[in-house]
């Protein structure tokens, strides 16, 4: 008889956790501005079955918080209740431009405020190649060169 060990990949192990890079936002006026990949169900430690989490792709930042030019990740947004119906109601479809901006904290007499967002999202058609310029006109008969 020979056991074999059983091991979880790295992405696996990340959806056990919640998975992934999570947006964290740093303080009032703080914006997340990306557009709208999927929704999923929350996972993880403190995941509420009521609930999902909106996943996002934006630029990516150096460790310094300076946009790297060219380069995109997916971030999480573990959405509070009211964030939570605010998406909901927005009916998000991939591809859609998205700002959440943190404009207040709230004291509720707990030791951490409950945060209050503004959503807003573009649901306009994405603006499609130009037209190409028409052809140009033919020659007149007095245009020949001689």
């Amino acid at each position: 008889m020979a056991f074999k060990k059983v091991t979880l990949s790295p992405e696996e192990e990340a959806a056990l956790q919640g998975g992934g890079n999570f947006f964290k936002f740093s303080g009032i006026g703080s914006k997340m501005l990306g557009r709208f990949v999927k929704s999923q169900p929350q996972t993880g430690q403190y995941a509420k079955k009521d609930r999902e989490d909106y996943v996002f792709r934006v630029a990516a930042k150096d460790e310094h918080g300076q946009v790297i030019a060219g380069k995109t990740e997916e971030v999480t947004v573990n959405a509070t209740k009211k964030l939570h119906a605010q998406l909901q109601k927005a009916h998000l479809k991939p591809g859609w431009p998205v700002k959440i901006t943190l404009i207040a904290e709230i004291e509720i007499g707990m030791p951490n405020k409950m945060p209050e967002y503004d959503v807003e999202f573009d649901d306009s058609a994405p603006a499609g190649k130009p037209a190409a310029p028409p052809p140009p006109p033919p020659p007149a008969d007095d245009d020949i060169p001689f």
